[in-house]
């Protein structure tokens, strides 16, 4: 099942040559990343109706303010108005639209039904290998995309510690939708490249020391905002580490 629908998710452009209708390569691709969200919805559906609350749009307040400041904290520095110079008001909301897509697709697939497919396992465990298997999807860029091997396995690298966070982000916010802004608003700023800047970025090596740097910092966000819809996980961790002096033991009558 978790394999068939990789594979449709993969494939489906194949199956469907979209590139045949009559329509914008833009709304070609939108239709593609709309009939992939659809399929994903209905998945969860069918096999994992219970995953199917992340999908509400309202959150509690104390949710809502993280998860905002989250995004805000780590999409603000990408955004800079000279990113935008030399596009109109058009195609700057087609590339922002554009880049929503591709999270709207990726986020239900992966943080919602492979998740959901997972957790039956525990949630740390679904987490861990839904990144995994979302960063491994990113090897397809290296057949399809042109990219040098060095930074494919970059984008292997960040996309699963991304992914990470925003397992994390949809754990304690309980919805999936702070985890999609999070990651077409990530996505935006290559939408407004050039296409030598863009090529000559793909086809280079990766920068492996901020990577990692980045990588480990999405990693504890992402645990922490996990741990914290657990708080006995938490009293546990600090009393490991010595951080709770004389932690009440329950009483036995």
């Amino acid at each position: 099942m978790l394999a068939t629908l990789t594979a449709v998710n993969l494939w489906l452009p194949e199956w469907i040559p979209f590139d045949k209708l009559p329509i914008s390569q833009f709304w070609q691709v939108l239709l593609l990343r709309i009939v992939l969200s659809l399929i994903s919805i209905a998945s969860m559906k069918t096999w994992f109706p219970s995953s199917l609350y992340r999908l509400n749009v309202r959150s509690g307040r104390k949710q809502n303010f993280a998860g905002l400041g989250i995004v805000a904290f780590l999409i603000a520095p990408s955004f800079t108005p000279s990113q935008f110079s030399g596009f109109s008001f058009s195609q700057v909301i087609e590339g922002i639209t554009f880049a929503l897509f591709i999270g709207v697709d990726e986020e239900l697939f992966s943080r919602g039904f492979v998740f959901a497919a997972l957790e039956e396992y525990g949630i740390f465990l679904a987490a861990v290998m839904s990144s995994i298997q979302f960063g491994l999807l990113h090897f397809t860029n290296l057949f399809w995309g042109g990219q040098s091997i060095s930074y494919t396995l970059g984008q292997v690298l960040s996309a699963s510690s991304f992914g990470f966070l925003c397992v994390g982000i949809m754990i304690y916010t309980k919805t999936i939708w702070f985890g999609v802004a999070l990651h077409g608003l990530y996505d935006t700023p290559m939408q407004f490249q050039s296409s030598v800047n863009f090529t000559k970025l793909v086809t280079g090596s990766s920068d492996w020391f901020p990577l990692i740097i980045q990588a480990l910092i999405y990693i504890l966000t992402g645990w922490i905002l996990i741990a914290l819809n657990d708080q006995e996980r938490i009293l546990q961790f600090m009393d490991k580490f010595g951080l709770i002096k004389d932690r009440e033991e329950p009483v036995i009558l």
